[in-house]
Formats: structure tokens, sequence, C-alpha cells
């Protein structure tokens, strides 16, 4: 055993100051052989749960401290000083020296934060006792009055703490890093030791594990301090001796005071305190009842008034029976406390009209739940298990997560605080890691490494790694076929290069930023100050946890999720605007879900917008799938994950009979068949168990967990007891093991159906709105996104697709969100850029007070008195085309250009002439005796051109809304693309395409050889593309790929690494399509795979006719596509489809039934 222990010591939860971890030193304690250690971070307790669960799992015994700030003004003095802290190192000796850690450190973030969380005497005071006090390094009080020669205050501070701790307590602690100064102030400390009896100890300030790791804590300040490595002025400590010492290396270090390394052991036996016992208690909050009633028979009594409730007073006895079985295991538990508060905050919600979601989690398997409106999903109906959520087997803390509208979830959590009480409610603390892709950013640019070679780099990084909850270093060591760039520049690279990928895979997984939980919340039977340290910032003025979620549950408190879901303000938002339109009050949770008509919105493809269904991926796969009842929807909203994701062709296949449907036994068919003989649920996973092994609900779930964990030993395990029950119950050996194999892969991919099946709800209600009421959904869906102009584009795109058209603002009908009008959307201020809220409010309430804007004076006159209104806004909006309506004159374009060039002129005249009338100065020149004089204006300017109002538009909302230069290429060459992105997976390979359209942004790339090529995104009339231009294509059309330029894209679909994907042959400018210098040979036609509806013969038959009567018959050759059994079928027309091209003809091809696009090649 060594004869030394650190008792002052820092890890990575000293944020960006030190960088061990919590295993890194209790793996170095271990390997010196050191019996205990101490955790002493600054200020804080944020790593204490996670140091004494690694501590005692490897058998050392954890010593819990901190080093604290202590100001000598008070911990309310916030303002700089000389001096405005001393450092001060405390451990807990038992359980109240804990305890008062605890609320020194809380104390330290609430009442005495000051750029650090500070104490002073007064709470030390209160809460010295079970503590040990050590005198700390130099920045302590005791050597920084040695060092002053300040022996007054020295004494002073030396017999307080002793008169504070006793002898006992208070250590006097030395340090040597090779700091001359604190060789000064060792040897008073010495003296003293001998003077007064007091023990003497040495300590290393250790930051860091081994010496060559302080090249790590250079990084970590400079990233703090947002300085590169090579500024000599930057901060950092005097040299590289700040690291774990081994006992050994203290002893040489403190030969002349021996005793004072080996007192570390003496400190050591007097923290003897072991936390495990305490953590033990659980902190379960009580819903507030009169005496005479109990939480139990509270939950009771309204369980069975909800469930009358629900089922008009007449329940099946399997709801009945369900329900009783549910109340006795959460009674057993000791949790009726837990539902009845959920059950409250949600009540609370429901009466002040904040809208709640379906579910979300498995604590819709609760029928108890169910009853008391925690979710809104019937279990049973959906084959849901309660013992997924709360397993009587296996003793956990039950977990609700609550979905409320996001923008007033606020509301709820102070509900939460105002009634539970502040003192015993709390957010949860989150700690930001540094993942290997912001590692590398961070320590690139303090390393100076260009940014590009920095961003091409990272790229290599897939987001599964970014997220992977294993170091970096762990990720190459494991998949040594992955990341082969990487491992060469680690391998091959220059010095710098592979001095920056070591030093950023040493701190990838170290904190660099403290955050709060987005939805977590504690509440606690008793203050929490008692229970966990507590932590709050200067921007929060809740409490927050010191400790993260998942020790909280150890620490015996129960975690509230209460989480904010756009898609619950949207759908409020939605049915607001349909009360208000149509008098119509709809209760979304009493919809039908069988209502075919939303259905055939999810199987033709239409689910933009509609809540986790409308990714590209997953509507190809609706569109295959043809969903027709709610059960697809939740199967395929638990199929579309990685992992599950390669069986949904499998699942398609099936349920369209196109593969036989195999349950491996008849006994299973219950549990099997719904999904066509797939697994695709962790309760089918507890079904199969309980069919065949005879395992209770709550022995199956605890084997679903084994299962999911990957790993084999367990797994294995559970192998032998699985066949011998499984043949107990008559089922054959083979066929039992046949099982096992199938499902240990399946639990791992297998979802939560409860999640599923609640979130597959909610999807469908937004479905029913856009269904029936498109324009008001549509107007709903673009208010929720106005910060992200992608989505607006997206979305109004899809309001073109859908016959919704999207207006462009207009001072007259637009307000902050986007407004629905009859059959049209009015665009948003909300969407402007450099519109604000208050400006649009003052333009709302001037034309209720005084009516609609009749001319751009009139709204500037009547605007020019709000002290919102200011030139820029002027020029926005006449830019965005919000005045283009109210522009007098012939010609608009010119006098729109005339507005923007004399803005300055125009605002400075209005604001002097309404000065004067605040004088009464205007009388003799006033404009015939209204009291407006005449503008004047330089009107030697060219009109605003089409070019000129899209750039307009691109600036000010960030895409091309009115189209104009759109509309003006069809009006000269026709219609001649309707064609979408989603038609690519229906196509074969080899299929040719022509769009013409604008570049919205270009990235210009580096590839192998050092060669260049082009990433551009492309806007169509009808869709978004993003395509990709190589080396010698590239340096080809490079002049014409361009931001904003408009140009003409031949391209062919063909099979990528990735699948299939856009192969660019040519990018030409839109003049070649517009001078007729572009020839096409095709008309490409796709048609969905019913041609039977009516008039679909009839149709064709007219544009055969077409060119059969056509004297001038062209070399236009009609190539007809469509999908069938999920396979591109192409059907090359005869010579009676060949024809030259016109607008009737293509007039004729859009009034084909099941159209899905059309395109000329």
């Amino acid at each position: 055993m060594s004869d030394f222990v650190h008792l002052h010591l820092h890890s990575h939860y000293s944020v960006l100051d030190g960088v061990s971890k919590v295993p890194d030193i209790v793996k170095k304690a271990l390997a010196d052989s050191q019996p205990a250690i101490a955790l002493t971070d600054h200020g804080n307790m944020f790593g204490a749960m996670e140091f004494h669960k690694y501590a005692k799992d490897k058998g050392i015994r954890p010593i819990y401290g901190c080093e604290f700030y202590i100001t000598p003004l008070g911990r309310y003095h916030k303002q700089k000083s000389d001096k405005n802290y001393f450092h001060l190192v405390l451990l807990a000796k038992d359980y109240e020296g804990y305890m008062n850690l605890m609320q020194l450190s809380s104390i330290g973030y609430q009442e005495g934060f000051y750029y650090k969380p500070r104490i002073d005497r007064e709470v030390l005071a209160e809460h010295s006792k079970g503590l040990v006090a050590l005198s700390a390094c130099l920045t302590g009080e005791l050597p920084y009055y040695i060092l002053k020669e300040d022996e007054a205050s020295f004494r002073e501070a030396f017999d307080w703490y002793v008169g504070l701790f006793g002898k006992e307590n208070f250590i006097l602690e030395i340090q040597n890093h090779g700091i001359p100064e604190e060789l000064v102030a060792a040897k008073r400390l010495i003296a003293l030791s001998k003077e007064t009896g007091l023990k003497l100890v040495a300590t290393n300030d250790a930051h860091y594990i081994e010496k060559e790791d302080e090249i790590l804590q250079q990084i970590v300040f400079a990233i703090r301090d947002k300085s590169l490595l090579s500024d000599p002025n930057r901060f950092r400590y005097a040299n590289n001796e700040f690291y774990m010492k081994s006992g050994g290396e203290m002893a040489k270090l403190f030969a002349e005071v021996p005793h004072a390394v080996t007192n570390t052991l003496a400190v050591a036996e007097m923290c003897q305190f072991d936390l495990g016992p305490y953590l033990k208690k659980m902190h379960i909050p009580q819903y507030p009842l009169p005496e005479s009633e109990t939480a139990d028979s509270t939950l009771h009594a309204r369980a069975l008034d909800g469930l009358n409730s629900r089922f008009n007073s007449n329940p099946a006895p399997e709801y009945i029976e369900r329900l009783e079985m549910e109340l006795g295991v959460i009674k057993k538990m000791g949790f009726s406390n837990y539902f009845l508060i959920v059950s409250d905050y949600i009540e609370f919600a429901i009466r002040q009209g904040i809208a709640v979601g379906p579910g979300r989690g498995s604590a819709a398997g609760a029928l108890v739940a169910y009853c008391t409106n925690i979710p809104n999903i019937d279990p049973i109906r959906y084959s849901l298990f309660f013992e997924r959520f709360l397993n009587p087997e296996r003793v956990s803390m039950p977990d609700i997560d609550s979905d409320f509208q996001d923008d007033r979830r606020d509301e709820v959590k102070e509900y939460i605080r105002s009634t539970y009480g502040y003192n015993r409610t709390a957010d949860i603390i989150t700690f930001g890691m540094m993942k290997i892709r912001n590692a590398l950013k961070d320590v690139g640019r303090v390393l100076g490494i260009p940014l590009e070679e920095v961003n091409k780099l990272t790229k290599l990084i897939d987001d599964k790694a970014a997220i992977d909850k294993r170091a970096f270093a762990k990720v190459l060591e494991e998949e040594p076929d992955n990341y082969k760039e990487i491992r060469q520049k680690l391998k091959d690279g220059s010095p710098d290069e592979r001095k920056w990928i070591e030093y950023a895979l040493k701190i990838d997984g170290t904190i660099r930023n403290i955050g709060t939980h987005a939805s977590g919340m504690i509440i606690s039977d008793v203050p929490l100050k008692e229970i966990v340290p507590l932590y709050k910032d200067q921007n929060n003025i809740n409490n927050v946890t010191q400790y993260e979620g998942e020790f909280l549950e150890a620490n015996g408190l129960l975690k509230m999720d209460i989480l904010g879901l756009g898609n619950l303000s949207l759908i409020k938002d939605c049915l607001t605007r349909i009360r208000k339109k149509h008098h119509i009050e709809i209760d979304i949770d009493k919809i039908p879900l069988d209502d075919p008509k939303v259905f055939e919105l999810f199987a033709n493809g239409y689910t933009m917008g509609i809540f986790q269904f409308e990714s590209d991926g997953m509507t190809e796969y609706l569109k295959q799938l043809r969903p027709n009842t709610i059960d697809d929807l939740i199967a395929m909203n638990a199929l579309f994950r990685p992992g599950p994701i390669q069986y949904i062709p499998n699942y398609i296949a099936r349920k369209h009979g196109r593969e036989e449907v195999d349950c491996h036994h008849p006994s299973l068919e219950g549990v099997l068949m719904p999904t066509y003989g797939t697994i695709v649920y962790q309760e089918q996973v507890m079904q199969i168990g309980q069919i065949m092994a005879g395992y209770s609900l709550g022995e199956a779930d605890s084997v679903r967990r084994i299962m999911a964990k990957k790993k084999k030993e367990e797994i294995e395990k559970l192998r032998p007891s699985w066949i011998e029950r499984s043949a107990a119950r008559n089922y054959d050996p083979k066929l039992a093991e046949k099982i096992f194999d199938i499902m240990v892969p399946f639990s791992e991919y297998a979802f939560n159906k409860s999640h599923s099946a609640a979130y597959s709800v909610l999807a469908y209600q937004t479905a029913y709105l856009k269904t029936y009421y498109p324009v008001e959904f549509m107007a709903s869906l673009l208010s929720q996104n106005m910060g992200t102009s992608d989505d607006i584009r997206n979305y109004c795109k899809e309001c073109a697709a859908r016959d919704v058209p999207v207006l462009p603002p207009d001072v007259n009908e637009s307000e902050w969100q986007f407004a629905d009008l009859g059959s049209s959307i009015r665009f948003g201020f909300g969407a402007v850029k450099g519109i604000g809220e208050a400006f649009a409010d003052a333009v709302i309430e001037e034309r209720r007070l005084g009516g609609w804007f009749v001319s751009v004076d009139d709204f500037i006159r009547r605007m020019s008195v709000y002290g919102e209104f200011k030139k820029n806004t002027l020029e926005i909006l006449l830019r965005c085309g919000a005045l283009d309506n109210i522009i007098e004159g012939d010609e608009k374009m010119l006098e729109k250009a005339v507005l923007l060039n004399n803005v300055d002129c125009y605002i400075s005249q209005i604001q002097q002439e309404n000065k004067q009338k605040e004088i009464g100065q205007l009388s003799l020149f006033d404009n015939g005796g209204n009291g407006d004089c005449t503008i004047h204006m330089n009107r030697k300017c060219t009109p605003v051109s089409l070019k000129d109002d899209f750039e307009n538009e691109l600036q000010t909302l960030g895409f091309y809304l009115s189209g104009k230069l759109f509309r003006s290429v069809i009006d000269k060459v026709g219609d001649i693309t309707s064609y979408r992105h989603t038609l690519q997976s229906r196509l074969r390979q080899g299929t040719p395409l022509y769009l013409w359209g604008y570049i919205s942004e270009v990235t210009i790339k580096t590839g192998a050889r050092n060669s260049q090529y082009a990433v551009f995104n492309f806007e169509t009339q009808h869709d978004s593309f993003r395509f990709f231009l190589f080396s010698e294509k590239y340096e080809q059309f490079k002049p014409f790929v361009q931001p904003n330029a408009f140009v003409c894209v031949r391209a062919v679909i063909t099979m990528g690494n990735n699948g299939l994907q856009y192969d660019v042959l040519s990018v030409k400018p839109i003049d070649d399509l517009l001078g007729a210098r572009e020839t096409f040979n095709e008309l490409h036609i796709f048609l969905d795979n019913n041609h039977t509806e009516n008039g679909f013969r009839e149709k064709i038959e007219r544009i055969r006719n077409m060119a059969r009567e056509d004297s001038n018959r062209g070399q236009l050759r009609m190539i007809f596509h469509t999908f069938e059994e999920n396979l591109p079928v192409t059907v090359s027309a005869s010579g009676r489809f060949v024809t030259r091209y016109s607008k009737e003809l293509i007039a004729e091809v859009k009034a084909l039934p099941n159209l899905k696009g059309y395109w000329m090649y």
C-alpha cells in the first residue's frame, strides 16, 4: 500500500481547467496502490457521484471534497477588488460533513456567485461540522498573507480557522511544483506545524493524470480564453508539475518532511465516511391531500372514476381486472403520489388550454395513467404492457414523460415549482462534452490548423461516431475498417497533423460547458439542498441540481420530463384558425382513427409537415406500404430507425402478399401476425417469452433488457433456461432454440410500442388536419417554422403542389404569423428578414385604427409616427414586395426603383414635416390644406428588373417566393417540366432529366489529388435538389455554377455508394433555353400504377390522336413511367406517340389522371 493519498485533486468537472476524467483518476490511484483518494473540484461537486460510483466499484475509498472560493468581502459583495477570494479545501469526515459540503457548494452558486461560486466566513461557520479543512495552495488565505508578509492578517486567519474547525480538523497544506513562492510558504507552515502541533500534509495540485498531459491543460485554457497556443501572453500554469504524482515521487519531493506525506494517510483515515447507505432512501414527493385521505385511496378512486368516464360507466371486465392489478403494484412500490402529481400538472395544462400530447414513452402502457388523463392512449386497444413501464419484479423508478405545446411549457414548470415548493423542485444539470468533431475543431483552432483542413477532417466523422458514447480512440480501436483517412493521418501525417489529432483524441469526452436539461425536473419530499448540491448560473433563476440525471435516481429522486413539442403548438394554432374561420370546434383527441382519406394522404406521400413521417425515406416507404390502419403507422414509426429499417421491405412485401408470413408456431400468430411475422416491438419479445417459456410479463421484460444489451455472456446464460422452460410447455427444443436466436437481434432493434403508438396517433392527428383543412394547417406549419428559411421554402413549395398558393408579404394583409385567407396563405412578417415583431404589431394596429393603406405615401405618413419605423424597414418592405400592391402609377417597376433610390429623402422630408406639425408651422406651404407636403424625389432611375426582384426576395425572404422569373420563362418556352425529387426512387437507373431553375448555394470542395468539385443547391419551380459536379465537368461548367444563377441542368439517375443519385451531365445558362438552343427528343410522363381510373384511357387516346393528326409531326417521343410491385417500369411508346412539342400537348398531359410528373429531355 502506498504511504500517500491525494487530498487535493481536480477532474474535468473543474470545467476548462482540469482535464482528468474520473475513471482515469481512479485507475492511476489504484496503480499506485493508494487506499483512498479525494476529489476537490473548484467550487462544485459536479463529479461527486461519478467519483463515488467508480471508486467504490474499483475498491478504493472515495473522499468527498471541494476546493472552495472563500471571499473576505462577504458573499453578497459583487464588485471587483484586489482580492475577491481565497481557496480553501474541505473534505467530508462523515455524513454531516457531506451535507455541509453540499450546503456550501449550493450557497456558493445561489448566493455568492460573482465570476466564481463564492462562500464567506459567515456560512462556513454555519456549516463547518463534519469537515476537515486544508489551508490550500498559494491562493489559500494563509499562504497569501505569508507572501504578503502580513503577519497580523496571517495570525487572525489562522486563529479563526483553528477556532472554527479545531486543531484536529484544520490541516496545514504544503505544495512543491517548483515554484519559489511555494517554498517560502512551506517554510512558514512547517514551522507553524512544529509550533502548534497541527498536522502538516503534502499535496500536489493535480489537474491532469500524467506529466506529459500538461499540454492538454494548456489547450483547454486556450479554448476557454479563445487564445492561440502560440500566443506568449496566454494564461497557463507555471510548469508541467500539476499531475497525479505517485507516492514515491511525493516522498522524494518532501524528503525533508516525510511525515507531511504519510500524514495524508492519517487524514484519509479521518474521512472513512461511506455515502452508499444514505443513497437508498426514496424521496417521493407528496401530493397535497386532506389528512383523512391517502395517496393510495385517492389514486384508486380517481382511476376508477376515469375508467368509468372513458367507457361510459360500462368498462369491460378485462379493463377492471387490469386496473386493479396495476393499482396494486403501484401501491406496493409506493408510487401513488407520483401518479397523482403527474396527473395534477397535466390537468393544470388542460385547464389552462395548453395542448398536451397523447402520450410518450412506456407510460402509455399503464391503464392507470390512461384513466388519470396522463396519456390519451388506450393500452389494451394497442396491446401495450404495464410491465414495460413499471416492472414489479425489478425495482426501478417510474419515468413518465409528458409533451406540452412548446411555447407554453414553461407555464407547466412554473406551476410545478409554485405548487410543490421552489426549494423542493429543480431543473437538472447537463454537461456539454467535447465530442470528437468539436474536439478536432477546438484543438485545430488553438493550434492554428487552417479551417479548411479542420472542416475536411471533421466531415470524415459520421453522425453515429459523433454521438457514440465510446471515446473516439476506442471507436478507432474497435472498428479497424472505418475512418481509414484519419488513421492514415495519425500514422503518416505531418507532425502538426499528428499532434492535432492525438490531442483531440485525448480531450474527447471532457467537459466543455455546463447547461440545463431541456425538460427534466426533480421534485422532492424535502428541501433539495438536503439531498443534492444545487447550481445556479447567472442566466437561470431556478434551482438546478449539480448531479446529472443518471445519478439523481441513485439519490432516491424522481425525475419528471416536461417536454415541449412544436407539433402540439402547431395543432393548437391550427385548431384556433379553424374555429375562427369555420366556427367549428374540433376535439382532436376524438377524431376517428380510421379515416380512408387521411390514410390516402400517407399512401400518396403527402407527408411534408407530418410529425415523424416527413423524411424522404419514410415518405417513399409509405408510398410502397400504402397504410390503411393506424397499426400500419405505428409499425412504420417503430421500424424506420437504424437497425430495424432493414426489415421494412419484408414488412411491405408481406402486407401485400408478395412474401410469405411465417409466425414459426400457431401459438405465436396472435403476437406476430399483426406485424406480418416481423418482430417490431419490445412488447412482442415480452409476449413471446410469456407464451413459450411461461415467463411473467415482468420476467419477460427483464429477459428482453438483457438481450437488448448485446452482452453475449449474459445472453448465453439465458439460453438453457429458455429451452428448458419452453420444452416443459411442449415446444420442440429445436424450435425454442430457433426462436431464441431470432429474438436476440430483434431485441436489440425492437422499439417501445407504447411510444410508437402515442407518436403515431399524434402524426395521424396532424395528417387529419392537413387532409381536411390544408390552408389552415399549412399556415400554422409555416408560422411554427418562421426562423428557418429552408423549411419555409420547402413548405411553400408543398403548398404550391397542393394548390394552396402562398402570397408574398403585403402591408395590408400580412400578420406577424402566416395568415390563412380563404384558399390562400399570406406570407407572415415574422419570416421576413429584418422585420421585428414590434413593427409588425404597429402595422397591424394602424390598419385596425385607420383601415388599409391606399398608397406608399399613405403608408409612410401613417407609420412614421411609430418609433419602430426606420429607413431600413422601408427598404426591406420594398424589396420583399410587401408594398407592391399599393405602389401607384402605370410603370410600377419604375416607381419601385424611384422609391428604393429615394428612401433617405422620403423619410427625412416626412420626419421634418412631422416636426413642423408638432409646432404648428405648416400653413403657407401645405398641399391643398391637408397638411401633407409634396415629396421631391430624384426620378432618374432604371426600373426594377425581374432579376432585381429575384435578388431582393432572396435577400429579404431567404428564397424566391413570387416566382415572377419562373413565370416569365414559362411564358416564353412553356411549362416543360414538373419533375420532383420524390420520383427519383420510382424511376429506373439511366432515366434522363432536364431541369431549369436557379442555384441557391455553391460550396467548392477539394477531393482526391487536390482536384476541386462543386456541391450546389438547385431550386426549380417545384422542388429543391442537391447536385455534385466533379473535376472535369466542374472545370467545364464552372462559369455557370454561381450563386443566384439561372441555369438548365441535364442529369441522369444512377446508383452511387449511398443509393440512387443524380449524375450531372451539363449545366448551361438559362439563355440557351430561352434562345431555343436546347432541343428535346423525349417527353417523359410518370403515372401512378392505378390506370383504371375513369377517363384515363380517354385521355391517352386524345394524346395519341393529337400525335396522329399533327401534320408537322416532330421527333418528340413519349416515354411512360410507372411503379408496379415496388419496381420501376418504363414503356417507350410506339410511333403513334411521336409528335412535336406544343403547349396544347402539355395541357393534355397535365390533365391525365394519376399524373405524378412529366419532363422533357
